[in-house]
């Protein structure tokens, strides 16, 4: 938004998170007994934040409350649908993590 735009003093740029970055952040945001549950190396071959991990986590733990499991397919199917809500919000500019 514009408005909010010309308000902000300051931008600062992160970059996307790397292969080994992302494996970290998944490790730091995931409970370690789900962990088991997915591939790590398959699910970070897909680019995502650390903020992307959040919402997609809070998604999976619905899941887990209403009884269903998570495996790889299930997190992957999150991140593009996270990726696609992501390029919508940001009408195809560039990213940042936070």
């Amino acid at each position: 938004d514009k408005a909010i735009n010309r308000r902000i003093q300051f931008f600062i740029k992160f970059e996307l998170p790397d292969f080994e970055m992302r494996k970290r952040l998944l490790r730091l945001l995931i409970p370690e007994k789900y962990l088991c549950m997915i591939d790590i190396e398959r699910v970070c071959e897909n680019e995502f934040t650390g903020g992307d991990i959040r919402n997609i986590w809070l998604r999976q733990g619905i899941r887990l409350f209403c009884g269903k499991t998570i495996d790889t397919e299930t997190f992957i199917l999150e991140i593009k649908k996270e990726q696609e809500k992501n390029r919508k919000t940001n009408n195809g500019t560039n990213r940042c993590g936070f």
